[in-house]
């Protein structure tokens, strides 16, 4: 991935492999029911990932910079 900011030089940041399938999420939901924890992952915890990439495909449509709501 490349990040581009408004001012500064690109930079490249590695990302770490996932999975291509759901057995890894199901193989933890499974795990948290059976121990009766919480996933180490929660959706609330996602929502800042999901409004980020909300914005970059609107701005991949606008062709401009939008804020990230």
């Amino acid at each position: 991935m490349e990040i581009r900011p408004r001012a500064g030089a690109v930079r490249k940041v590695e990302l770490p492999t996932m999975p291509s399938n759901r057995l890894g999420v199901l193989e933890a939901f499974v795990h948290a029911v059976d121990r009766g924890t919480d996933l180490p992952i929660s959706g609330h915890n996602n929502l800042p990932s999901l409004a980020l990439m909300i914005a970059a495909g609107e701005s991949a449509r606008q062709g401009r910079a939008v804020p990230v709501a």
